[in-house]
Formats: C-alpha cells, sequence, structure tokens
C-alpha cells in the first residue's frame, strides 16, 4: 500500500526492543496497533466507514459505493431479505391455490 504524506510507512513502524515477538494479548494487540497505523497510512483510510447497522460499533473498509454495512451485518441483512422473499412467494402461492 502507498504510504500518505506525513505517515511512517510499514518500513519505520517497528517494534521496540526486546519486544519483537510478543506472546498473546500484548502480541496481539501490538499486530492489531502495527495494522491499524498501516491502513490510516494508505490509500484506503478514507474508504473506512462504520457499520450503519442499529447500534453497532464496527468499521469497515468500503469497496464498493453501495456497501453500507461490515461483512457480518451485510450477511445477516442479505439472509433476512431472502428470507422476507421467500415467505412472500410462499404467501402469493397459497393465495392463488
Amino acid at each position: 500500500m502507498p504510504s500518505r504524506p506525513g505517515c511512517p510507512g510499514r518500513s519505520r513502524v517497528r517494534s521496540a526492543p526486546g519486544q519483537a515477538g510478543l506472546p498473546g494479548v500484548q502480541g496481539a494487540l501490538a499486530t492489531l496497533a502495527r495494522d491499524v497505523i498501516d491502513l490510516a497510512c494508505s490509500s484506503q483510510a478514507d474508504s473506512v466507514r462504520r457499520c450503519e447497522a442499529h447500534g453497532r460499533v464496527r468499521l469497515f473498509v468500503r469497496d464498493h459505493a453501495r456497501r453500507r454495512w461490515c461483512s457480518t451485518c451485510g450477511d445477516r441483512v442479505r439472509a433476512a431479505r431472502h428470507q422476507r422473499r421467500v415467505k412472500e412467494q410462499r404467501r402469493a402461492t397459497a393465495a392463488d391455490a
């Protein structure tokens, strides 16, 4: 990913001496922090959006103009929409019979 102006870039973000390969939660948080810095400094930073699902605080990278939800919520919305269509089709079929 290309670096944005004023950002250190991946090559300059390093672990502190003696902290390389931290175990457990510390290691996971260090990796997460580095990934957040990389994203914030990338060309994708302007595409970070908050999930529009009610009560959600998740962030995601918007990779399509119509995308409004994180992957989890988007899957739920699509599944609910499919179930609603199936239910409507069954009602219509039952009414015709």
